[in-house]
Parts: C-alpha cells; structure tokens; sequence
C-alpha cells in the first residue's frame, strides 16, 4: 500500500507542485519534471533547456542576494548605484588552446584574482564564441571593479598561457614601420581611433591590451529580464560581435598545453567505447562546462517540503496574479515568475520561505528592501 501526499518544491522563479508516494516499506519517490525538463540532443553551442533553466534560476538567485551599491567614479565625475556588473573577457590573440585548458589555467586564476584583491565571493560566468571562434566570457558580478585593475589582472591571468606576449609580437610586426591604417576595421574603427590605439600600444609596448569591458546597470527598471537575455542570447559589446578576419595581423606562435591524457586513453580502448561517446566525451574533454557560478551560488537549489494550507492558499492567488505562466506535465504542476510578483502581492509565506532558505545556504544577508 502506499500514500500520495502532496508537495513543493519554490524557486527564486518558480514553484513546483507534485505528488510524492511513501510505501509501506518506508521508501518514497516522487513523479519528477523530466517532462519539462526534457533532454535535448547534445550541442556544442548551445545550453540545454535545463541548464537554462538552472542559470537563469541563478541569476533570480544573485538578484536576491546582491545589495545596492553607489560609488564615485573619478573619470566620470559621478556617483553611480548599482547591483551587479557586467564584465566581458576575451582573449588578446588567437586562441590556440582547449576551451577547457583557458578555463582551467586562465579563467579559474580570474576568480581567484578578483576574489581575493576585490572580496568577490558571489559571480556567474557563460562562455561564448566570438565571430573570429575565439572563446569569451561573460561575467556577473556585485562588486565594482576598476576597469584598468580589471584589465590588468585578466592579461596577466592569460600570459600564463602566453597570449599578451603574442598580441605583443604581432603587433610589433604589423606596425614594424610605423603607423599605417588596418582598411579592414575602418567601418568600425575610423582613422583617429587607429592613430589613438597605435599611441596607446606604443606607449604600453604592446603589453597591455584592451581584452575587458564592464559596465554597470543603473536606470534598468526590469533587471531580471536584462540580466537573463544578457547571458542567455549571448549580449556584447560591438567590439566583440567584430569579425576578424585571418589575415588581418601576423600570426605569433603560443606553445599548446597538452591535455588529452585521458581523452586518448578513452579513445584507444577501441572495444567499449562507442563512436557516439568518443564524440560527446571528446567534446567535454576539451571543451568543459558552458558556464558556471561561484560556491555560495551554485548550493541554492530551492526549497520544498509538504503543502502545508498557507502555502497552498497563495498558489492560488499566484495563479491568478498577470505575469505568472503556468505550465501542466504529467506529474507535476509548475508556475513561473518574477519573484516581485510574490513581494508586491503581499504572499508573505511564499517570500519568507525563500528569502530565508537563501540566506541560510549562502550565508549572507538577505535584506527585502533591496528586492
């Protein structure tokens, strides 16, 4: 015999309502939403429904967690407020090395950097590829980071793979006799930029490339919406959305990393691996994870538990409320939102019981007047 209770499981986004069954043994299991998070085909640029899901959930996750900040930027003479900050990432010369190799020599010092001489302890990164099929990165963080320190610490974390001393080399040798105009770029960058990136290499000897951007969101009303779309449709710069064409600079040579170990060990047992799986775990070796979050944020994972009455009474009225989607699976009911929605309506079970279990995962603060 067994009994159907009904629970909850309540994100930053949404909440999830579904049947869990207790047997007589004492075991229990519940109908899960493998229908709504179904599985996609794999591919190598795209994230999967879930794990769209899960960052987006992230990002709902860090809004509620990040504070407002205001600060007094000298070269604009002007005190900003903001939440978070967008950084952009990129790489100052052809890449040359795995995905998963920047990742793990470069992109990891990143954090490391940051955490330390910033106290970053709370970001969310996506890669990308650029037109030009280099790898980049974006960035989310709530703390203001200075852009020539910023700029500063990202060269030095990819000189450890050499790329600032190949941007140096090749542009040393495609201005070995002086200025002259790059007829390609001059669409988007017109003759006096030239002149003044030409002055500006010079007079860093080429050493300090302009491989960062970060800029900070005040006077956006909707920041859940803008922050998604940001990360998820792949938002940049028009520098970075440039393409480059092959010719463009002389290429500089940058010793490769070797790191396919265990790829080649894999792929040479010829009789257990199929050609499907050398595919797929080819792509994981050398390509690695699409995005990821710090510690404090990746351990938010919702909370849940039975139906209690009060929780029950403001699903209702959230159903009910515009801007709430509710979607229907087999086993399970879900809705989404924008949890303002919950603030603004006054469901005070459904607010506490998040804002509670965030605090208490992450260990900070969580304070609802900055919500």
């Amino acid at each position: 015999m067994s009994v159907s209770i009904p629970c909850y499981k309540l994100y930053s986004n949404g909440i999830s309502l579904y049947n869990e069954v207790f047997t007589d043994e004492g075991n229990s299991f519940h109908r899960g939403n493998k229908s709504i998070n179904s599985y996609q085909k794999f591919n190598h640029n795209k994230l999967s429904k879930q794990s769209r899901k899960k960052l987006e959930r992230s990002i709902h996750n860090f809004l509620i967690l990040a504070q407002p900040k205001t600060i007094y930027i000298a070269q604009l003479k002007k005190s900003i407020t903001f939440r978070l900050a967008f950084i952009t990432l990129t790489l100052a010369h052809e890449q040359v090395h795995s995905d998963k190799v920047i990742k793990q020599e470069v992109l990891h010092q990143f954090f490391v950097e940051i955490g330390k001489r910033f106290k970053v302890e709370n970001y969310i990164w996506k890669a990308e590829r650029q037109q030009n099929g280099n790898l980049h990165f974006h960035v989310l963080v709530d703390k203001f980071i200075p852009y020539t320190e910023l700029r500063s610490i990202w060269n030095r974390c990819q000189e450890k793979l050499g790329y600032v001393s190949a941007h140096r080399k090749a542009m040393k040798e495609f201005y070995k006799f002086g200025f002259k105009v790059n007829e390609r770029y001059l669409k988007y960058s017109p003759i006096p930029k030239q002149q003044e990136y030409y002055a500006k290499g010079l007079q860093s000897d080429w050493a300090n490339p302009n491989t960062t951007d970060i800029h900070a969101t005040s006077g956006v009303q909707e920041l859940s919406n803008y922050f998604t779309k940001y990360m998820l449709k792949g938002m940049c710069s028009n520098r970075n959305k440039k393409k480059r064409s092959k010719d463009d600079l002389p290429k500089a040579s940058i010793t490769t990393v070797p790191d396919a170990s265990w790829w080649n060990f894999v792929t040479n047992r010829k009789k257990s691996v199929s050609q499907g799986a050398k595919k797929y775990l080819g792509h994981v070796s050398n390509n690695g994870r699409i995005w990821g979050a710090s510690y404090s944020l990746s351990r938010i994972e919702g909370v849940g538990g039975v139906f209690e009455a009060d929780i029950a009474r403001e699903v209702k009225l959230l159903e009910k409320l515009a801007g709430v989607r509710k979607f229907v699976a087999d086993y399970c009911t879900c809705l989404f939102f924008d949890f303002k929605i919950v603030i603004n309506n006054g469901l005070i079970n459904i607010r506490d019981k998040l804002l509670k279990y965030i605090a208490d995962v992450s260990g900070q603060p969580v304070q609802l007047s900055y919500i």
